[in-house]
């Protein structure tokens, strides 16, 4: 199938990406389904290919690409992240010591074979924390623009002087 929601309504995209996820369980087939729209991947699929200038970047659940990607464009284009240059300084196990161009030290989950050295850490704004909030201390941020609505908050923020994004669902 080659991108055939495109044209559609959010709602009835939606609505036909359930059917579509359903008809397939139940014939118990595959379908090879083409889309620029990352939601309606992750949304859809059991396994996702990454392409880029023609080659595959990296296959996996919808779960590894966004938890787990294998470089910054698999980052970049699977969800919304923010990069921040720095070194790996240190680490212990599966955890890197990092510090930022402008000094910030924090710790973060890294990838296996992380050695210390240049290096740009990525942050998904569903992972980052509000300016003010106990684990933004670490980082420090501030937040020029912000927008809401009824099931989630977004700010543009500048997170040790690199623009970001942060998310937060709303209460």
């Amino acid at each position: 199938m080659d991108e055939p929601l495109g044209a559609l309504d959010r709602k009835l995209r939606e609505h036909m990406q359930t059917e579509i996820k359903q008809i397939q369980r139940r014939l118990g087939i595959t379908v090879v389904y083409v889309t620029h729209d990352q939601e309606e991947a992750l949304t859809l699929s059991d396994r996702i290919g990454v392409m880029h200038r023609g080659r595959l970047q990296q296959l996996g659940t919808p779960e590894d690409l966004y938890e787990r990607p294998g470089s910054r464009f698999v980052a970049d284009f699977i969800g919304e992240s923010n990069f921040l240059p720095g070194r790996v300084v240190g680490s212990t196990g599966d955890t890197v010591a990092f510090e930022t161009r402008r000094g910030a030290k924090l710790h973060a989950t890294a990838g296996p074979g992380a050695t210390p050295g240049a290096a740009v850490l990525f942050v998904r704004p569903r992972r980052s924390r509000w300016p003010g909030s106990p684990a933004s201390r670490a980082v420090p941020s501030s937040a020029p623009s912000a927008t809401s609505c009824t099931w989630a908050s977004r700010a543009a923020i500048t997170w040790s002087s690199t623009p970001a994004t942060a998310s937060s669902p709303s209460r």
